[in-house]
């Protein structure tokens, strides 16, 4: 039947179900196409009677779920004057899915009401394919089967599906995939291709499985001992190292094959003998591992038995020494082992090297010589072993010495005067001997004097004695020397110096003479530009010099070998000077203060000297100390600082100097704070919380530090947001930038988070099956309140009960509140009602098979109000019953019609109220076969 025909069928058909009442007329034609969906495009045949005006709208109006047009929805329109025409119509994508739709089409010039369609459609929801898969593992062997899931939802009656592996497809249409072929890293997903009405996102690709084939691994393991040579009864500790071996793998231990020890990777035994062998036998517990159980490596034990061991000690000679005597000890060792350590002690106190030997040249009498050796052989009792003991006996050391003098003392003499040289023995024993030496050459005999009167100047004499004494040192000692001076033919002389020649008139100037071969009395006179001053004294001072003064002075020798006595002294002039004036200038830190801020003022002194003196003034009363530097914490607003320096600099005037005045403007302090607000402080897990600080004094950009349970967190602003965890405590440190802020930084109160636990809503039983028109209720639990989801079909949005109607299966969703927290949870109602069966063609040929056209219930089924109408090409009702049983035998006024395509339309309900359809429809066509 091509789409003319259709058209106008659907329009005859529409006209068996007006009336003609008014003058307009509109009747609403059959609307081909339920089940319609969401959003969906519908085409709207109507015919009217009567005039219309110009500029009239045809307007299609959707009833609401129910099929009252008490509140249309305007669906499209159609501007015609025309009795006849369709109007291209939408079904808003808002509508409740529902199985008693009608529409209507209106005019508004003038306004008529048209009839509605005449049979119940269907619009179903939009929903959404999607497709889940999962596997029992992901990590696996290699060559391991895998067996795969995949989960439909909104996958209609027949979902097709294609697995794929990395992107290539794989397996067969089938919502399981199994294979052993799988490599590390593959990717498995699977497209499912849903058949379901109203459909989007459909093919659905799943989510990806990431395998991971692990390779088939070795077991082993390996044994090390801590120690593998004991002695009898030592204990061994062994470890086993496995490979491979899982977490945790089985060990048994064994001693030459016999299990012993626990399942442990650690071992220890006090009880082996020599020549045992330990193994253990690691089971791993890895899904891939071959050569489980593996046995680890051998390890022999050597087993020593216990020896004493022994040392003696003895020294190479008597041990009666004098101080100082070097004395060798040797020790012999018994069972020390192969190396042997050997700790030599005086009086118990460690000396010595590790070797058999010790020497020493330090012993003191009463000092006794042990040694402690150490045997390397493990198996050794009385370990380490001291020796027996040497007491050794000392007589002190003397030392010899030889101190000579002279006669004159010291030798300063003319030529030709005689001298005696005497020596003087310490520790010399009963029959010491002397040699003299004159410039290192032997002179005079075996005696404790020498005199000579042929020395000449710079000549040494030196004595050597030999002493006889016992345990003597330093012999021969070679004494003392002294060096003689022989006068010939001095020439005296002097020299004077001052410790300032340029002075400020009046300053104290202390003159110096400096005599040579002046002898031990040699006598001074002083001059002052040729006149006598001063006494007879090396020093000569004065207070009364003027500029250009010259200061000599005459030096008379006492020497009876000298020349050029009087001598008289370089000349001196004198430089005078009267001085500069002394000031001072102060500077401060800072003029302009805080109240209590601490101020620093320096002074800078001008010819001050090297130690001038200080006295600051605020206000002009004294204060402060006599420094270069004034501080303090207490100057009010307007306080004026000075201060005043004594000079101790030579030949300075203005002295003491003010200084310039410095005033200080001080400012008060004030006290920054900060508090902290919550907007909650009992939340639910997973909520935020907002903490906002109030503060004063902040300054113009305060900065803010948080802390959570006494660690800093980033966040500079005066608020802070996070989801916390229940007992945080939250603190916040003010930095205020503003001038003269006391309290700074500032911390705030402590704000404490209590976080409820998340609210677990239940439904019960989570899924339920029902068909149109038979509500059941839905059931949840574990909250104050609730909020249903979506707001289609149930008796009330906020109970834990309501009744759900659902047109279609739907998967409704409940938010549960307790307080501030929330939870949710979800029920599935499946909608499955009865469905009959209606043929797409029939063959009233004679031959009893397929003979009749009618509507094929189940065996049993009983269906009230059943109405069943064919229609031909033009809407011409060609057959109609209320028998459910009966069918039409494709004739019509008891005649045949030829092969055609005839439309059907039938209504009915079951037992229980509920609608029954084909797929949910109640129209479509049939073929008449001849």
């Amino acid at each position: 039947m091509n789409k003319t025909g259709r058209f106008f069928i659907t329009i005859l058909i529409s006209l068996l179900f007006i009336s003609n009442a008014n003058a307009q007329t509109i009747t609403t034609g059959i609307i081909i196409g339920s089940p319609f969906c969401q959003c969906g495009a519908i085409t709207v045949p109507f015919t009217s009677t009567g005039i219309f005006n110009a500029g009239n709208i045809y307007t299609a109006e959707l009833s609401d779920a129910a099929g009252s047009f008490a509140l249309p929805t305007s669906i499209g329109s159609f501007p015609s004057t025309l009795n006849i025409g369709s109007i291209a119509a939408t079904i808003p994508c808002n509508t409740i899915a529902g199985t008693l739709y009608r529409i209507r089409v209106t005019s508004d010039n003038p306004s008529a009401i048209g009839t509605d369609n005449g049979i119940d459609l269907q619009i179903d929801s939009a929903v959404t394919a999607s497709v889940t898969i999962s596997a029992p593992q992901n990590i696996i062997c290699a060559n391991q089967q895998l067996d795969f899931t995949a989960v439909p939802f909104n996958g209609g009656s027949t979902p097709n599906y294609q697995w794929q592996v990395n992107g290539g497809n794989v397996g067969s249409n089938s919502s399981t995939f199994s294979t052993t072929t799988l490599a590390n890293g593959d990717l498995v997903t699977c497209i499912m291709t849903s058949n379901a009405n109203c459909v989007s996102g459909s093919p659905a690709t799943s989510n990806t499985e990431i395998i991971t084939v692990n390779a088939s691994v070795v077991a082993s393991v390996s044994v090390f001992a801590n120690i593998t040579t004991i002695c009898t009864g030592g204990q061994v500790d062994f470890t086993a190292t496995p490979t491979n071996g899982g977490t945790p793998p089985d060990y048994q231990w064994q001693i030459n094959g016999s299990n012993v020890g626990t399942n442990s990777d650690q071992f220890s035994t006090t009880t082996l003998n020599n020549g045992d062998v330990v193994t253990c036998i690691m089971t791993s517990n890895l899904a891939c591992a071959t050569g489980s159980p593996a046995t680890s490596n051998a390890v022999s034990i050597t087993v020593n038995p216990i020896a004493p061991a022994l040392v003696s000690i003895v020294a190479n000679t008597p041990t009666t020494i004098c101080s100082g005597d070097q004395v060798d000890f040797t020790a012999t060792p018994v069972n020390g082992g192969n190396t042997p350590s050997y700790q030599w002690q005086v009086n118990s106190g460690n000396v010595g090297a590790n070797s058999t030997t010790f020497s020493s040249t330090t012993l003191n009498n009463g000092d006794v010589v042990t040694c402690i050796m150490t045997s390397s052989n493990l198996c050794s009792t009385g370990n380490p072993a001291t020796s027996n003991a040497i007491p050794i006996i000392v007589t002190p050391s003397v030392v010899a010495s030889d101190t000579i003098t002279s006669v004159p003392n010291p030798v300063v003499i003319c030529s030709g005067d005689p001298v005696i040289f005497t020596s003087t023995a310490t520790n010399g024993g009963s029959n010491p001997t002397y040699q003299w030496q004159l410039n290192g050459a032997n002179v005079g005999s075996n005696s404790t004097i020498y005199a000579s009167s042929t020395l000449n100047n710079g000549d040494v004499v030196t004595c050597i004695l030999t002493s006889n004494a016992n345990c003597v040192t330093n012999s021969p000692d070679v004494s003392n020397a002294i060096t003689v001076t022989v006068t010939t033919g001095l020439v005296a002389s002097v020299t004077i110096t001052a410790d300032s020649t340029t002075i400020c008139f009046g300053d104290l100037v202390n003159f110096i003479a400096t005599a040579v071969n002046g002898g031990g009395a040699s006598t001074f006179q002083w001059k002052v530009n040729g006149v006598n001053a001063g006494t007879n004294s090396s020093v000569f001072s004065s207070t009364t010099l003027n500029n250009g003064d010259v200061v000599t002075c005459i030096m008379t020798s006492s020497l009876s070998c000298v020349s050029g006595s009087p001598a008289t002294s370089n000349a001196i002039a004198m430089t005078v000077t009267t001085g500069a004036p002394a000031s001072v200038l102060i500077s401060a830190t800072s003029t302009s203060i805080c109240s209590g801020d601490i101020v620093v003022f320096t002074a800078t002194p001008t010819n001050g000297g090297a130690a001038p003196s200080f006295q600051w003034q605020v206000n002009g009363v004294n204060i402060g100390t006599n420094s270069a530097t004034f501080s303090s914490t207490t100057l009010a607003d307007n306080d004026v600082v000075t201060c005043i320096i004594t000079s101790n600099a030579n030949c300075v005037s203005n002295n003491p100097a003010t200084s310039n005045t410095i005033t200080i403007a001080v400012t008060p302090q004030t006290d920054a704070s900060i508090t902290l607000s919550a907007d909650n402080t009992s939340i639910c897990e997973g909520m935020t919380a907002t903490i906002t600080a109030s503060f004063l004094n902040g300054g113009t950009a305060p900065v803010f530090t948080w802390l959570v349970n006494g660690t800093i967190i980033t966040n500079t602003g005066s608020s802070y947001t996070s989801v916390f965890n229940d007992g945080d405590n939250i603190t916040c440190v003010l930095l205020s930038n503003a001038n003269c802020v006391n309290n700074n930084p500032a911390t705030s109160n402590t704000i404490f988070i209590t976080v409820n636990p998340t609210l677990v809503i239940t439904v019960d039983p989570d899924t339920l099956t029902t068909c149109w028109t038979m509500p059941v209720a839905l059931n949840a639990s574990g909250a104050d309140t609730y909020s249903w989801s979506p707001d289609l079909h149930l008796s009330c949005l906020d109970c834990p009960n309501p009744l759900a109607d659902p047109s279609d299966t739907t998967l409704y969703t409940v938010t549960g509140t307790s307080g501030s927290c929330t939870g949710t949870a979800t029920v599935l109602v499946n909608i499955k009602c009865p469905d009959v069966f209606v043929p797409s063609a029939f063959t009233p040929n004679g031959d009893n098979v397929n003979q009749f056209f009618k509507v094929e219930f189940p065996i049993g089924f009983v269906v009230t109000d059943f109405t069943l109408m064919v229609f031909d090409r033009w809407g011409q009702m060609v057959f109609h019953t209320n028998d459910q049983n009966e069918g039409w035998d494709g004739t019509f006024n008891g005649k045949p019609f030829s092969t055609g395509v005839f439309v059907w339309m039938f209504r009915g309900k079951d037992r229980d109220g509920r609608s029954v359809s084909v797929n949910r429809t109640n129209s479509g066509d049939v073929t008449l076969i001849r």
